[in-house]
């Protein structure tokens, strides 16, 4: 993208009513941002107080960002698995 802060997938629970699952799966995510700080391919943000206890899964995902990090986990119950992050420019 050539918007800055902006990920190619953003989990956003931030007003979620309630809590549950969020599962995510078999996703392939590039990403490039001309940002500096939050520059993820993959975003999760706090969610709201309602959600807190949600869990998300991120599942067998191939990702990658040629200007920043991976993922980005800023709060909530998140789990990774089965994927690959790689070639990011951070981290």
């Amino acid at each position: 993208s050539d918007k800055p802060y902006e990920a190619a997938l953003t989990v956003d629970l931030s007003e979620a009513a309630s809590g549950g699952s969020v599962t995510i799966s078999g996703l392939t995510v590039r990403h490039s941002s001309p940002s500096i700080a939050q520059n993820y391919a993959v975003y999760v943000p706090p969610p709201s107080r309602a959600a807190s206890a949600t869990k998300v899964e991120l599942r067998d995902l191939d990702v990658s960002s040629s200007s920043g990090s991976g993922l980005g986990v800023e709060g909530g119950d998140v789990t990774l698995l089965s994927s690959k992050v790689h070639d990011c420019r951070n981290h």
